[in-house]
């Protein structure tokens, strides 16, 4: 008969499954806003940095919006400044009103001195001490009125500024940047295309699979 003497081999199994690779820090750009994509700054397959741009989305109602700000800024802007009109007027006032204190000040310290001698009746020397009375008041008034209003306009321009940074940090959503340095794995959406708020307008990964 014959004699089969057994062989030692390795076993082979074979495996098959289906699956994809990914990459490390891997995310997806969704959009805060909708607009159509207005202009894509990349391709699938590019290396981008922080901060690099990838989407500009269109805004016009927004850009309007950011422009109506801006010009309420400069005008607030240029109402606090020395140059406003409205705090040059009140400070010719108030020069014009401490000439007039001046003068009827001069006039008091005269009647006053007059009065002791009896050179003048208590009646005219009542009259001028009104007046430099009335004449100090009046300036005391404007003074405060200026002090008043470039507090007011201060506050307008602080508003401004704080409405201006509001729609400039809106507008920004229509500027799409890269938040990490990686590849552009995929795009999904192309040039003319209306992106909704929260939507994936791309994915980026390190490049380096896991």
């Amino acid at each position: 008969a014959n004699t089969i003497m057994p062989v030692r081999k390795d076993i082979i199994d074979a495996v098959f499954a289906s699956g994809y690779t990914i990459n490390s820090d891997e995310y997806f750009v969704a959009t805060n806003t909708e607009g159509f994509v207005l202009k894509s700054y990349v391709k699938e397959g590019d290396e981008v940095e922080i901060g690099d741009p990838l989407f500009q989305l269109s805004g016009d109602v927004q850009s309007s919006q950011l422009d109506k700000a801006l010009a309420q800024y400069n005008d607030a802007l240029y109402r606090a400044s020395p140059e406003s009109p409205q705090i040059i007027s009140l400070q010719t006032q108030i020069e014009q009103a401490e000439s007039q204190v001046e003068i009827d000040k001069k006039n008091y310290d005269r009647y006053g001195a007059l009065l002791e001698f009896d050179a003048v009746s208590k009646l005219d020397f009542e009259k001028v001490k009104l007046q430099y009375e009335v004449s100090l008041s009046n300036l005391q008034v404007l003074e405060k009125s200026l002090e008043d209003l470039k507090g007011d306009l201060r506050l307008n321009l602080e508003n401004a500024e704080s409405q201006l940074r509001i729609q400039q940090d809106y507008y920004g959503d229509y500027f799409i940047k890269s938040a990490k340095k990686g590849r552009v794995l995929n795009i999904f959406k192309e040039q003319g295309e209306l992106a909704k708020r929260g939507e994936s307008l791309a994915k980026i990964g390190s490049g380096k699979t896991i």
